[in-house]
């Protein structure tokens, strides 16, 4: 009776602490961060005010420091245009590969028309729709057969 009750509240007081720690560690991760940004902020607004003056002490002069912006961002126009082309030429893939399922699409129903109206082709079809079902049902049943040795071997560990 008793050793049980409080058993059952030990166990309860260790999941309130797991809970409170792992809120804890979320809470803390999330503080960091807005550290680490308003700390980068806060040196971005430095360097910003300091450009003002001369170079802003990085020995760089205002046309210098022009120049490298300019770098910086024909590079980034270089990026986003390389993004643009594999973007496009995915979609185009894409159509392809949809044009590709339309046509076997179409030709399986052709071939389904030639097995009805020819019972010697359709009964021909018909076993190798079954031997693929049972191909089908022992490759599922090897690749279920080494999970399960997995997860045995996992747990034994």
């Amino acid at each position: 009776g008793a050793g049980a009750a409080s058993a059952h509240t030990l166990a309860r007081h260790r999941d309130i602490l797991q809970e409170f720690s792992q809120e804890f560690r979320r809470v803390r991760s999330a503080v960091a961060a807005a550290s680490e940004h308003a700390r980068l902020l806060a040196g971005a607004h430095k360097r910003n005010d300091s450009f003002g003056a001369a170079g802003g002490g990085s020995g760089l002069s205002q046309s210098q420091i022009h120049q490298q912006l300019l770098r910086e961002r024909s590079g980034l126009q270089s990026a986003t245009n390389a993004a643009d082309e594999v973007i496009g030429q995915a979609q185009s893939q894409a159509q392809a590969l949809a044009q590709q399922r339309a046509l076997l699409i179409d030709i399986d129903s052709k071939v389904g028309t030639v097995g009805g109206k020819m019972p010697v082709l359709g009964s021909i079809m018909q076993s190798i729709r079954r031997k693929k079902s049972r191909d089908q049902l022992i490759l599922s049943a090897v690749v279920a057969v080494c999970i399960l040795f997995t997860l045995i071997y996992m747990w034994s560990k």
